[in-house]
């Protein structure tokens, strides 16, 4: 199977991907859990993560309104820090969106 992610932030699309599942606790191991762990081993705080991943969402989502242009490196990223706040539940799951490609 073949679904493209959809992530809004603030009511505006900031990105999409394609993947192969469309379970989001699979994603967020492929990509969220790792910024999680890393943190924890360099010893920062859930709250501090959180605070961090929020600023870097928001400076990703001001770029994107400004039309400044936003590296591939940039929203790969912004994707793992949106699902390691979704983990947190700090996102709500209404800002994603994940449909089936017609084969």
């Amino acid at each position: 199977m073949s679904y493209t992610l959809y992530i809004y932030y603030e009511n505006e699309r900031i990105c999409k991907f394609k993947t192969n599942t469309d379970d989001l606790n699979i994603m967020y191991k492929e990509g969220g859990e790792f910024l999680i762990l890393d943190a924890f081993k360099k010893k920062i705080s859930i709250d501090e993560q959180i605070k961090f991943y929020k600023n870097y969402i928001n400076t990703i989502y001001r770029q994107k309104r400004d039309c400044y242009k936003l590296r591939a490196s940039d929203l790969l990223l912004f994707r793992d820090v949106f699902l390691a706040l979704y983990k947190f539940n700090e996102i709500n799951s209404e800002d994603i969106i994940i449909l089936k490609n017609k084969l």
